[in-house]
């Protein structure tokens, strides 16, 4: 019965209540000590479900069979749910869980959230926090940030089993914090053209991008933005593309892969006198994790490397933290420039039918709240639009085609705590699995106690 808030909390439904009392359950269910096995089978399902869309990328940059690739969706999913089975299984087994049960359970969540990050050359997706971008809960995020978001909902759910009128006092403390809501200043507002190329192999790309680029020059005081890699690194209208950029009046950002001198390809955005260099590879698609080298050979794929350029754009006197793709997914990346808008760049066109787009956007969304700065979303087919003052505009266009708009710069103060919790995740979590490990080794006789 408890599977079903799981399910309800993330894609399609979001519901952020759900989540609450999923892990609510799932406490009293491990205070009952019912079988383990149960866990592991509801979050190997759930994985599945919500890695499903994992099939598009595998068949189109691996070139597998679908049924290699459905196979290899359910062992992430697998090992995904046995990471958490497994700090399940040390919390049941240790001493000082019985001490300080509603800390032990804070210390799986936020090991749960850090393991991912690392695990699969680092598969960070359906974070606790993302669930609350949903039912008025949103509120949450500029205060905790991502990981204290997590520690939230499993201190509170965990507290609500142990001592329960002190998890109802703590809620109302919580829900007081929304009559003070935090100061947005509107800064300048400045004109952006986001532009949507699904197909970068389709015959004319090269000239319709250069009749875009002609296009844009119309409007001398705006910004345009094209998605990540709309240049590849085998075309031969690079050069010509990139003299275009070269002598124009208005800022241009245009992802494309970049092959360097000595043979090493990134994943850039570059403007005229600026670059960004994705930072954040993506396993097995991008990067190929140690072990692994011989299916790069296997599928004949480029391996792409973090480029030196990590540091703001300048378009228009004014500094852009641009990211893209899959550094959104990481708070050591989207935490590095907090005091700058952010332009996000994507190639989604192989997200197929599928929730993925849900969860970029909202991912977005969520770190717009977090940082609270305006987003500008470029994709190839879908993750497109702007988030401003915490309320969104996406746009879905099917085919070739672009968005403009006025967007407000606006500018919150961002709650310094974030950073230094998000710093301190891994010592946190690689701290607490070793001693709760350590603890059940020695395997000493539980003692309950009404600590937290």
């Amino acid at each position: 019965m408890s599977a079903v808030f799981l399910f309800l909390s993330y894609a399609p439904f979001w519901q952020s209540w759900a989540i609450w009392v999923y892990f609510t359950l799932l406490y009293q269910s491990e205070k009952l000590q019912k079988p383990l096995v149960t866990t592991f089978i509801t979050w190997t399902i759930f994985h599945f479900v919500q890695y499903h869309w994992l099939i598009y990328p595998l068949q189109d940059k691996l070139a597998l069979s679908p049924y290699l690739g459905w196979l290899l969706v359910l062992v992430a999913s697998i090992i995904h749910a046995a990471l958490l089975s497994t700090l399940l299984l040390i919390r049941r087994y240790s001493h000082l869980a019985c001490i300080f049960p509603v800390v032990s359970w804070i210390i799986v969540g936020l090991s749960f959230e850090w393991l991912k990050l690392i695990v699969l050359g680092g598969f960070p997706w359906i974070t606790v926090a993302i669930t609350q971008m949903s039912n008025g809960f949103s509120w949450l995020l500029p205060i905790f940030g991502q990981l204290g978001t997590c520690i939230l909902i499993f201190f509170i759910t965990g507290l609500f089993i142990e001592h329960r009128k002190t998890a109802l006092l703590m809620i109302g403390c919580l829900f007081f914090l929304t009559l003070n809501p935090q100061e947005v200043k509107l800064g300048k507002s400045q004109m952006f053209r986001v532009y949507q190329i699904p197909d970068n192999n389709q015959k004319g790309h090269m000239k319709y991008i250069l009749a875009l680029l002609d296009q844009s020059q119309a409007l001398p005081k705006s910004i345009a933005v094209f998605p990540e890699g709309v240049l590849s690194i085998d075309t031969s209208w690079l050069k010509l593309i990139q003299d275009h950029v070269m002598s124009s009046q208005s800022p241009v950002l245009l992802g494309v892969n970049l092959m360097h001198s000595d043979g090493t390809i990134t994943n850039s955005a570059a403007t005229k006198y600026d670059q960004y260099d994705k930072q954040v590879l993506v396993p097995f698609g991008e990067v190929f994790p140690p072990g692994f080298k011989w299916a790069q050979t296997f599928a004949n794929l480029n391996s792409f490397v973090a480029g030196e350029h990590d540091r703001p754009i300048v378009m228009l006197n004014q500094l852009y933290n641009v990211l893209i793709c899959y550094d959104i997914f990481f708070p050591k990346r989207y935490l590095l420039d907090v005091d700058q808008p952010i332009i996000l760049l994507m190639d989604d066109h192989w997200y197929g039918n599928s929730w993925v787009r849900q969860y970029h956007f909202r991912q977005a969304e969520m770190v717009s709240k977090i940082l609270g700065q305006s987003l500008i979303s470029a994709g190839t087919d879908g993750v497109t639009g702007f988030i401003e003052n915490g309320k969104n505009m996406q746009l879905e266009i099917k085919a070739h085609g672009f968005i403009s708009k006025q967007v407000h710069l606006y500018a919150r103060a961002f709650f310094k705590p974030i950073y230094w919790l998000e710093s301190m995740h891994a010592i946190l979590a690689i701290l607490g699995i070793l001693i709760y490990s350590l603890d059940a080794i020695m395997g000493r006789k539980c003692v309950k106690s009404s600590r937290l």
